[in-house]
């Protein structure tokens, strides 16, 4: 705080030499000192500086504590050179017996941090721990509520507990609020928040904090790298979203003019219940009519035409494009790895909660522009399925099996490629090709059993919420 941001990178070397010199300043008063255990204490406190442990910092300050049980100061430092050797029981007591000599908001502080390092035989144990943890730095704060450091910690406490108990946003907004207060100036106080701004989709700040953190710590390569990967993720989506995936516009109009408004699953029902607790049947409405913030009653539809796999922390990503081709990011938190969707999926999202961006950092000029939803995958309907291909591929080969087994006939080389084809990533429009493989079966094989063979495939196709191709099957079955 004192020094510039040039100095940044020597200032390990610098506390070194420093340290150094107060030693040496130290021991040569160490004859004429009267109290042992100041001196003792003194010159642990000097070793303390530097972030790796000293065997012989541990050795005075244990001997303080022994000599003078009721110095905090030596309880606390004497617990940091534990936590530095890896044993955290050891750090964790020694907090406790400070505090235990007196109520001190160090101590307190630090036994914050020690409880969400303390090794958990479960999750539901490491929970109890963070929420311990928050409390502890709740008490910090109370005895000084001017301190920064204690509002610093507390904001890495409610962090700990936002990605530990669910992402609850009101734990994030908490701590925001808690560095906000914070007048700590350190690189990892940066870094932490930079990475809640980043789930928050706070873009432009996550970045400047990546790049605050890494000028304030040269030497700390993980703030830079996760600046790049951000900077690379905003450029890639703003590209993909520009361009529509992509996708040729042939394509593009093939794959549009299947998606219908009408059909949104369970969304269409009045019973059904959204993420936010209403309940009643939703309007579906265009990506250009959505306005900034939460869509009460609203539900957006879309085909995909992109898709990107999570990278380090970022949300699962896709686009997907309405019928008036307006183009639109989706953020979806909290999937599996094995989690994904494919290009011409129908997606349904009741209530999207909508935000828009318009980036600038350092040198680029308006990195981003972009129209996002963020939502959770349990928000999320499917029309029709994930990987729906596939799973309908097996309607077609019980369709086909039940027709030979029901007519003893086994020319249905055509039909088959004309299901198999549906399936391929490759095919403009899989619908088109479903139905053209209907019409042909009704022209060749005049036989009342090939009913069955058209329940068998309707029925997988509604098993399967292929609502756009079992209604065209349907109608060709009555007509």
């Amino acid at each position: 705080e004192t020094h510039s941001l040039e100095e940044a990178g020597r200032k390990q070397s610098d506390v070194t030499q420093e340290m150094e010199r107060t030693l040496k300043k130290l021991e040569e008063k160490e004859e004429s000192c009267k109290h042992k255990a100041e001196f003792l204490l003194q010159k642990g406190r000097c070793l303390n500086v530097t972030p790796d442990f000293s065997a012989v910092a541990e050795e005075c300050l244990s001997r303080t504590v022994k000599l003078e049980p009721s110095l905090v100061e030596a309880w606390n430092l004497l617990g940091e050179q534990y936590w530095k050797k890896g044993d955290i029981a050891a750090a964790k007591n020694c907090f406790t017996g400070a505090l235990q000599q007196n109520k001190n908001k160090v101590s307190l502080r630090k036994l914050s941090m020690v409880l969400r390092q303390l090794p958990a035989a479960s999750g539901d144990e490491h929970g109890k721990r963070v929420l311990e943890s928050v409390d502890v730095a709740r008490q910090a704060v109370q005895l000084d509520v001017d301190d920064g450091t204690s509002w610093y910690i507390l904001g890495n406490a409610y962090l700990s507990l936002f990605f530990t108990c669910g992402q609850n946003p009101q734990f994030s907004q908490q701590a925001l609020s808690a560095y906000a207060k914070s007048v700590t100036c350190s690189p990892e106080m940066h870094y932490n928040r930079a990475t809640l701004f980043q789930y928050e989709e706070m873009f432009g700040c996550a970045l400047t904090g990546y790049s605050r953190a890494a000028a304030l710590d040269p030497n700390w390569d993980e703030p830079p790298e996760r600046e790049r990967q951000l900077l690379e993720y905003l450029e890639k989506v703003t590209q993909l979203a520009q361009n529509k995936g992509k996708v040729k516009a042939r394509r593009l109009k093939m794959m549009l003019s299947g998606l219908s408004m009408s059909p949104l699953g369970p969304c269409s029902s009045p019973q059904f219940r959204s993420p936010s607790g209403r309940i009643g049947s939703l309007e579906p409405r265009s990506f250009s009519s959505l306005t900034h913030g939460h869509m009460s009653g609203v539900a957006a539809v879309g085909k995909v035409v992109f898709s990107l796999a999570p990278e380090g922390r970022m949300a699962f990503t896709f686009g997907m494009v309405d019928s008036e081709e307006t183009c639109i990011v989706v953020m979806v938190y909290n999937t599996a790895d094995s989690w994904g969707v494919l290009i011409g999926d129908s997606v349904v999202i009741p209530e999207p909660n909508v935000k828009r961006h318009s980036i600038e950092h350092k040198d680029k000029v308006s990195i981003c522009s972009l129209f996002t939803i963020c939502t959770t995958l349990g928000s999320l309907t499917f029309p029709r399925p994930l990987h729906g291909r596939r799973l309908i591929s097996k309607a077609y080969e019980w369709t086909l099996l039940c027709y030979s087994s029901l007519t003893g006939r086994s020319k249905t080389s055509t039909v088959r490629f004309l299901f198999q084809s549906a399936t391929s990533s490759r095919v403009n429009e899989p619908d088109q090709r479903l139905k053209l493989g209907a019409t042909f079966i009704f022209q060749i094989f005049e036989s009342p059993k090939v009913c069955s063979c058209f329940r068998f495939f309707c029925k997988y196709c509604l098993l399967f919420m292929n609502f756009v191709t079992a209604g065209s099957i349907l109608e060709l079955f009555h007509n």
